[in-house]
């Protein structure tokens, strides 16, 4: 398929979703771009190249045919050349040699040529197709970082060309990526296929890949995580997708550098904060198992809670009652309003009301996934009940999101979806955008085109539930691929990386709650450090059934909140992340333009957005003034955040925002 075709379709499937995809990056000293060049690739290719560059937050121009014929007007700062690519190696090999443009090459190469004008000579290639081919090594990176597919053998050949890191493999190290600077421009060698092996973990395509056979699925139907290679090879808690993003963006920095400029990415949140952490909740059970109840009942009694012990005998008996005589499992269904409204501070399966006020006070709201009661596996609860259906209204107006927990049954009858969604946007009065797959079971990408029939934006499965960590080894949202039909679906997935009851169950790591602190600290820096999303799911019920392990439990949760606080994190929940990411997406720095320690930057949007953040990186310097229209903007509008990167933090318009920025 020519890369066009689909790249055209791409583009008017993100239009219609309002998510950008294929947009253009201005960098440069009379208003440049950042390019992939080339004449035909791999999709899959092309979709690494997309979703690392939405990583980084900068937009990507296509160049099929002759850079000078398609961008007249202006100058790139760089090209990329992905790996698959079927470019012209003469035309390239004149690029380089002239100093116009800046290159990044990437992956093996067939032109010997064209190698040594990059400094290094290509021995020969590793070859991996579906396991890990080695680990690359970097300095940004604590640890080695697997990397997929073959892998050229690299020799460095001139001085010039500085090796900034090395792939390891059980024969050999072989230099990764290496940067030769020029007079005029930046030649960077990049010799994994960071694209290629971007696509194949988002995709979930590295699940089965070095297994001879089918492993059988679990109890609830799901892939068991110690049959994957995410697995056997040990890299669930290396988000290798961020890595690679990490390793361009090093690149980008030093070809801005070259030429004395910034470099500008639209920042990860709406304002200067080093991460996003974003709080959610499923809903599984609003009221205890018969069994659960009596167990906690007898601890109550035991622990001479008289008051909390009665309360919680009362709400048992309509519970009973309701069991009885309901037949869709709805064990509220004859709670009087009255009673449960004077007693459910004393039910520790509802908790909602707890969990608003707590969050609130930690400046943050989450999101609440409300599951049908259409089988067995499903809740005790019914959203159609007035008691539930109040409550979730309530909620809703106070901030926090509804979404739907897609029942265990979804997966043979897709078609219930779209009554479920219409069912709470009924209650709530506003779209319900999210959806996540009830014990986290789904098939790729068949339960995702379901959703997308449905109507979702944006889903928050794709998770082990056996073990925390990154199955599809990244800490950001990405838009979801289809390896089959090779395009988009239009569905932004945001990833969960810690749920409670992977912590705590025996069947899965079976932690205490001083073992589950440390491990979520440890996960919590590393999201940090990478800048990403740290996505959260704790249940609102059924943490145990004896109240002290239930309080220890609920201290890991607060713990977490009041610690990423501390790190600087901003607290979201799903929604509010959702939209800004779509904002992000569709905004454009359509210019930019610098000389003598000053650029102009034109930022597009497609609405007014209260608080907007840039991301500006200094190899070497600082900021020293900026300006909106003429105006000069107050210094706390910049963050410095670390050694290089500091967040330019304003309102902006609906259409062109002018920054002028002043560094030293």
């Amino acid at each position: 398929m020519l890369k066009t075709e689909w790249l055209l379709r791409a583009e008017r499937r993100a239009r219609s979703l309002k998510v950008g995809v294929l947009i253009k990056f201005q960098c440069g000293k009379e208003g440049a771009l950042l390019g992939i060049l080339g004449t035909r690739h791999d999709p899959s290719v092309l979709y690494g190249v997309l979703e690392l560059a939405s990583r980084l937050g900068i937009d990507v121009m296509h160049i099929s045919g002759n850079i000078d014929n398609e961008c007249m007007a202006v100058k790139l700062l760089a090209l990329i050349v992905p790996e698959t690519c079927l470019g012209n190696d003469l035309h390239l090999r004149q690029l380089v040699e002239n100093g116009k443009y800046s290159i990044i090459l990437v992956g093996p190469h067939a032109s010997t040529e064209l190698d040594e004008l990059f400094g290094v000579r290509m021995l020969g290639k590793r070859d991996s197709f579906s396991d890990i081919s080695g680990n690359i090594k970097f300095a940004e990176s604590p640890e080695p970082v697997p990397v997929f597919f073959s892998i050229p053998i690299l020799e460095r050949l001139s001085p010039a060309a500085n090796v900034t890191a090395y792939v390891h493999t059980d024969r050999e190290s072989i230099p990764g990526v290496i940067i030769k600077k020029g007079d005029r421009n930046c030649l960077v060698r990049i010799g994994p296929q960071i694209f290629r092996s971007t696509a194949f973990l988002l995709t979930q395509s590295g699940m089965r890949g070095s297994l001879k056979r089918q492993p059988s699925p679990d109890s609830y139907g799901r892939l068991p995580l110690t049959s994957t290679m995410v697995s056997q090879r040990g890299y669930l808690r290396t988000p290798a997708v961020d890595y690679y993003a990490r390793i361009l963006e090093v690149a980008l920095l030093e070809i801005a550098a070259s030429k004395s400029l910034p470099l500008i990415q639209k920042w990860i949140v709406p304002g200067p904060q080093r991460f996003c952490i974003c709080l959610s909740h499923d809903v599984d059970y609003l009221a205890p198992k018969p069994l659960e109840m009596a167990v906690s009942l007898m601890f109550d009694i035991a622990a001479g809670d008289l008051r909390r012990s009665v309360a919680r005998m009362i709400l048992a008996f309509f519970y009973f009652l309701s069991g009885v005589f309901t037949r869709n499992r709805d064990q509220l269904a004859l709670v009087p309003g009255r009673v449960h409204q004077a007693l459910r501070g004393y039910e520790p399966y509802w908790r909602l009301e707890e969990i608003c006020l707590s969050e609130a006070r930690q400046g943050g709201t989450s999101s609440f996934f409300l599951l049908p009661n259409e089988d067995r596996k499903d809740s005790n609860y019914s959203i159609l009940n007035l008691l539930v259906g109040n409550t979730i209204e309530h909620l809703s107006k106070a901030g926090f999101e509804i979404c739907l927990h897609a029942g265990f049954s979804t997966a043979a009858k897709p078609a219930n979806l779209g009554s479920q969604k219409r069912a709470l946007e009924r209650i709530v009065g506003t779209e319900v955008a999210g959806v996540r797959s009830h014990f986290l079971r789904f098939s790729y990408p068949d339960t995702f085109w379901d959703y997308v029939n449905a109507g979702f934006a944006y889903d928050s499965s794709i998770m082990f539930p056996e073990e925390v960590g990154y199955r599809a080894s990244t800490c950001f949202p990405w838009m979801l691929f289809d390896m089959d039909t090779k395009r988009t679906l239009g569905l932004v997935e945001i990833p969960p990386i810690i749920m409670d009851r992977t912590l705590r169950q025996k069947k899965y790591m079976n932690l205490s709650p001083t073992s589950a602190r440390s491990l979520c600290s440890t996960l919590l820096s590393q999201v940090a450090e990478l800048h990403g999303v740290l996505t959260v799911i704790w249940h609102n019920s059924g943490l145990s059934v004896r109240p002290s392990e239930d309080r220890a439990w609920w201290a890991v949760y607060w713990y977490l909140l009041q610690e990423a606080r501390r790190r600087g994190a901003r607290i979201m929940n799903l929604g509010q992340f959702f939209s800004y990411y779509k904002t992000r997406q569709a905004t454009k720095i359509v210019a930019y333009r610098g000389d003598d320690h000053c650029c102009e930057v034109t930022v597009e949007s497609p609405q007014d957005f209260s608080t907007f953040a840039l991301s500006v990186s200094l190899k070497s310097g600082r900021i020293r003034e900026i300006s909106c229209s003429g105006s000069t903007l107050p210094a706390n509008y910049v963050t410095q955040i670390d050694q290089h990167r500091s967040i330019v933090t304003l309102p902006i318009a609906s259409g062109r925002n002018v920054l002028s920025i002043r560094y030293a």
